[in-house]
């Protein structure tokens, strides 16, 4: 069966071109200026890019002209992880490990023990009764 799509009320396809477009740039921008500061990227997707620790106030500083709001918001946002006391902490010497776009984990080593700060297991809900920890 034929269907055919009618366009919404607020359909606009040149900006949705140019929201991504401008996203890529954003991110492009980002990796760019973290790699020219001896800086390194551990991953970049759509809306987000992980990049070393000492490099974070750089990147924000640079993006702050671009806030179009009243009052002081950081185009990209700190992970922080809480410990077993609720206490918030940067996640500190991440390491990396990417299966694929939105496959991967950001994890450390807290007392000698694997310490898991963020990770995404998009597309793996096929995988039943499986949690982040055993894959």
């Amino acid at each position: 069966m034929e269907r055919i799509e009618k366009n919404g009320t607020f359909f606009n396809p040149i900006m949705g071109v140019f929201l991504t477009a401008g996203a890529r740039l954003i991110l492009a921008t980002a990796e760019s200026l973290v790699l020219e500061n001896d800086g390194y990227l551990a991953y970049c997707d759509t809306d987000a890019v992980f990049i070393s620790l000492k490099h974070i106030k750089l990147v924000q500083d640079f993006f702050k002209p671009l806030n179009s709001y009243k009052h002081d918001v950081e185009m990209f946002k700190i992970e922080e992880y809480e410990d077993e006391n609720k206490e918030k902490h940067l996640a500190d010497n991440v390491w990396f490990y990417g299966i694929s776009a939105k496959r991967y984990v950001l994890y450390g080593f807290e007392n000698n023990e694997i310490k898991i700060f963020k990770y995404s297991s998009h597309g793996l809900g096929h995988l039943e009764g499986v949690d982040h920890e055993q894959w």
